[in-house]
């Protein structure tokens, strides 16, 4: 009875893994194939939060990693994206596609222009509310943030050639840098769109029960012309490995219960077989005896019968 409960205890064991093993590989493989590698927000700015000494006619840029720029929606979303000075009072702006210094549209960038002057030595907030939605509606900012910075003062304007050479030069850096962000956005926005076009042709492979294997050659020469999207992927590559850990922990307990359960079963059918064999032995030792006993039984009455007669 004993070893009857060991063993079905063990089954029950290998039930409960198994459909653990295979909820979580489902889990993993859906990540896999459904989820989108980015979501909306924002990569850069050309103001940065707490930045200080602004010059009033800087250009105020917000780069995303989606388009969130064309005529269908940027309507609705520079509602979403305000100035304000530090009374709280709304300042009047246009918020436009950023067109760079080379007269290039980017729909990944916004440019948020002032109606009005700003004013030397004041404090201003640009808010981004959550809601701005890309292209088609697909994702949607899912938290909002605000950018604080303080403008110029008169006593710190540049009052030599040599200084404000200095600046042209950073202003300058800061607008390739800006660029290069715009630029990288647009490549990693043209990526997930080819990335989504596969999953969705992924989708309907499955649904149709005829599965392609993905390739992924045609993003390779893209990532790795781009440093942060191959750190990007490596870092998930990195994610994924850690989500299978526990999957090949239970894959490894799984094999090592079955190979105990098939020991158990082994030995309980080695003893059996004994126990069968020596009750075997024993009932004809039995059975022997009586013949042979009954054989003398025999004999002795064939005697009596001949002596008396």
């Amino acid at each position: 009875m004993k070893k009857r409960k060991i063993v079905n205890m063990i089954l029950s064991i290998i039930i409960l893994l198994s459909t653990t093993f295979g909820i979580a590989d489902t889990e993993i493989q859906d990540d896999i194939l459904y989820t989108e590698p980015f979501a909306l927000l924002t990569t850069d700015s050309s103001i940065k939060d707490g930045a200080e000494d602004i010059p009033i006619d800087y250009r105020m840029v917000l780069v995303f990693n989606r388009n969130i720029a064309s005529s269908d929606i940027i309507n609705s979303n520079k509602k979403l994206i305000n100035l304000f000075d530090s009374s709280g009072n709304s300042i009047p702006i246009e918020v436009v596609p950023y067109i760079s210094d080379q007269n290039e549209e980017y729909l990944t960038a916004v440019e948020i222009k002032p109606n009005e002057e700003l004013k030397k030595g004041s404090s201003y907030i640009i808010k981004i509310d959550e809601g701005i939605e890309s292209e088609g509606k697909e994702d949607r900012l899912n938290s909002a943030y605000s950018i604080n910075f303080n403008t110029e003062r008169d006593n710190l304007i540049n009052q030599n050639e040599e200084a404000n050479n200095i600046s042209d030069t950073d202003s300058n850096q800061n607008t390739n840098d800006l660029e290069s962000d715009v630029e990288l956005a647009r490549r990693q926005n043209k990526i997930i769109e080819e990335n989504m076009k596969k999953n969705n042709s992924d989708k309907k492979d499955i649904e149709g029960n005829n599965i392609e294997k993905p390739t992924e050659d045609k993003n390779e020469n893209a990532i790795k012309e781009n440093p942060k999207l191959e750190e990007e992927k490596i870092k998930e590559e990195n994610e994924m490995k850690n989500e299978k850990s526990p999957v090949k922990f239970f894959l490894i307990l799984f094999v090592l219960v079955a190979i105990i359960v098939v020991i158990i079963l082994i030995v309980n059918k080695m003893n059996r077989e004994k126990e069968n064999k020596i009750l075997e032995e024993k009932m004809n030792r039995e059975k022997y005896k009586a013949n042979t006993k009954e054989e003398i039984d025999n004999e002795e009455e064939k005697d009596k019968l001949g002596k008396n007669r």
